[in-house]
């Protein structure tokens, strides 16, 4: 009886570990989707990340949905650079790195990272230590209608 029991408790805490395997792997799955609040604001996030090429592979916005200022964050993940032309037609009033790590550097013969956004973006947000910029006049060259830059838990 012994014998039984302590296979029974070894087979359960196998499973045990393999579900909690399971659940914190789907937990940390890179993906990207979109949240509309009650006020009508629409937020396109993209979470756990590890590379830009997961970002192209993840990004997939409706550039043709008319959903008037969109909201875009990135949060929980390490980029070595955002790809150029990303944003282009999507009309993202607010981006907000949240917990990003930027580790690329940034040529200055590109256009910036945020090329596309120029006639929309109003709010630029980095928080929970957030990489920032080393070098703001690249980074935010032509963003001509950004009125709001936020810092927080930095």
């Amino acid at each position: 009886m012994q014998w039984s029991s302590l296979r029974e408790a070894s087979r359960a805490f196998q499973s045990f570990c393999l579900l909690s395997w399971a659940v914190q792997w789907s937990a940390c799955a890179p993906s990207c989707f979109y949240t509309r609040r009650s006020s009508g604001q629409v937020t396109y996030t993209c979470t756990d990340l590890r590379s830009s090429a997961q970002l192209l592979d993840h990004f997939e916005p409706n550039r043709t949905a008319p959903v008037g200022k969109l909201r875009l964050v990135i949060e929980n993940s390490a980029l070595e650079c955002i790809p150029e032309g990303l944003f282009g037609g999507l009309g993202v009033s607010t981006v907000q790195f949240d917990n990003v790590a930027l580790t690329g550097e940034w040529s200055r013969a590109e256009s910036t990272p945020l090329r596309g956004l120029e006639d929309t973006l109003e709010k630029l947000v980095f928080s929970h230590n957030s990489t920032v910029p080393d070098n703001w006049a690249f980074f935010l060259a032509g963003m001509v209608h950004l009125s709001e830059m936020v810092f927080f838990d930095m």
